[in-house]
């Protein structure tokens, strides 16, 4: 029997949300004497870049005064990105509110690494620093639990997104960008399918 492909649009859905329904399939398939194997599933990209568990970055300025300004800054929720639009999402998002010189942020995207850099124009003795999710887990953010500074909630940072990991926090100036060591990740739901032919018949799982 020659494979088939099967087109599923959860717009046809019999019961359930879009992203998790049931699908009546619209004429039956006869498959006469054969078991059914789905050999590969292709979904396309319709899911928000940035999600409410995902949006925040932790980010403390030093001005040219001196003072320091711890801000948690929010990515906007239920857009789809590529590198290019999430690089000026960035900047427009750090450049709102910040204590720095007036749009003195700037992000950009290279499709050679897949890395994002971000850097300020605003004059030493000013800087900025990334806390990156492994060094907010410390507790150093907020440890006297003072009402001026934003709340640390484990989990809601968009780091996997941007691709800014560090057990150490991350310093840049007017003279120093700072990059991402990770490449960036627009797709925020990712499954794992292992195959294994020690089960029946090279079963795979996800």
């Amino acid at each position: 029997m020659s494979p088939r492909k099967l087109y599923v649009d959860s717009r046809k859905r019999v019961s359930g949300s879009h992203s998790d329904f049931d699908y009546q399939l619209p004429n039956p398939i006869q498959v006469p004497k054969s078991r059914c194997f789905v050999d590969s599933v292709h979904l396309a990209n319709v899911f928000p870049t940035i999600t409410s568990h995902s949006r925040f970055i932790y980010i403390q300025e030093i001005s040219t005064a001196n003072v320091s300004t711890k801000r948690k800054v929010g990515l906007t929720v239920g857009q789809n990105h590529d590198g290019t639009t999430l690089a000026t999402e960035v900047a427009l998002q750090l450049n709102t509110g910040t204590t720095l010189a007036a749009n003195s942020y700037s992000c950009t995207f290279s499709s050679a690494t897949g890395k994002l850099t971000l850097s300020n124009t605003t004059a030493s003795p000013a800087d900025f620093t990334i806390w990156p999710a492994d060094y907010l887990k410390h507790g150093l953010w907020n440890p006297f639990n003072s009402g001026s500074i934003p709340a640390y909630i484990e989990g809601d940072d968009c780091y996997d997104v941007i691709g800014f990991a560090s057990p150490y926090k991350i310093t840049g100036n007017s003279t120093t960008p700072v990059t991402g060591e990770g490449h960036i990740s627009v797709m925020p739901y990712h499954t794992l399918f292992l195959h294994s032919d020690l089960g029946l018949q090279g079963d795979a799982l996800g």
